[in-house]
C-alpha cells in the first residue's frame, strides 16, 4: 500500500472517531516531549528580541540577543544571557524637578538560573530568573546594568499558553480540528516534557 493511501486511511479513521464522539476534552493526555537541543534551536531563532523600557527610573530600547550553553535541569534551567541596551536614559527627581539623563549604550553578559512552575488554572508557565556574574561594558554610568537586571531578576516573568492554534484538516468537505490545552509543564534533564489534551471536532 503506497503511503499516500496509508495517510488517507488513517485520516479516515480519524474522522470517523471523531465523528462519533462529542467535543468534550479526552480523558488522557498526549505527552510532547521535545529534546533541550531543539528548545536551544527555537531560542537561537527567535532572538534577538526588542522591548521598550519606560517605566519611572529607566528609558530606552533593551535587546536580548544570544542565549548560550543552555542546560535543562529537573524543574530549572540555566544559561548565559547577551543583553543590550540602546538610548539609555536614567530618570530621576531633585525635589519637585525631574531629571533625565542620558547614559547612552550598555552591553550586558550574565549568567541566569531560572526555576520553573506551570500555573493550570491560568495556563500560564512562570519563569522565575536569578542573575549572577554579571558583566557590563561600554556604559557611562555603573548603575545602568544593574537596573535593566532589576527589571526582571527575582521577578516571575509569565508566558501564556491559554491561546495555543488548533490543528485543521480538510478531509473531502469536512474539517476535522483538533484542539489542545497544556496540561502540565515539566522541565527535565535534556528535554521539556508537555502533557497536551486534546479535544477533537468536525465541521462542514
Amino acid at each position: 500500500m503506497c503511503e499516500l493511501m496509508k495517510k488517507k486511511l488513517f485520516l479516515i479513521v480519524v474522522l470517523l472517531i471523531a465523528a462519533s464522539c462529542n467535543v468534550s476534552w479526552a480523558a488522557e493526555t498526549i505527552l510532547l516531549s521535545l529534546p533541550q537541543s531543539v528548545i536551544t534551536e527555537v531560542v537561537s531563532k527567535s532572538l534577538p528580541i526588542q522591548f521598550k523600557e519606560a517605566s519611572e527610573t529607566l528609558a530606552g530600547t533593551i535587546a536580548i540577543n544570544r542565549v548560550d550553553n543552555l542546560v535543562f535541569k529537573d524543574q530549572a534551567m540555566s544559561g548565559l544571557i547577551s543583553l543590550s541596551g540602546r538610548d539609555m536614559q536614567l530618570n530621576t527627581s531633585f525635589g519637585s524637578q525631574q531629571i533625565h539623563v542620558n547614559v547612552g549604550n550598555v552591553d550586558l553578559s550574565f549568567t541566569v538560573s531560572a526555576t520553573t512552575r506551570y500555573d493550570k488554572a491560568t495556563r500560564t508557565l512562570l519563569l522565575h530568573p536569578t542573575v549572577t556574574g554579571l558583566d557590563e561594558q561600554g556604559s557611562q554610568n555603573g548603575e545602568i546594568g544593574k537596573l535593566i537586571i532589576a527589571l526582571f531578576n527575582d521577578q516571575d516573568i509569565p508566558i501564556s499558553l491559554d491561546k495555543l492554534q488548533p490543528i485543521i484538516t480538510d478531509i473531502g468537505s469536512k474539517k476535522l480540528i483538533i484542539d489542545t490545552q497544556v496540561e502540565d509543564i515539566t522541565l527535565k534533564p535534556g528535554k521539556l516534557d508537555i502533557d497536551l489534551l486534546p479535544r477533537t471536532s468536525v465541521k462542514k
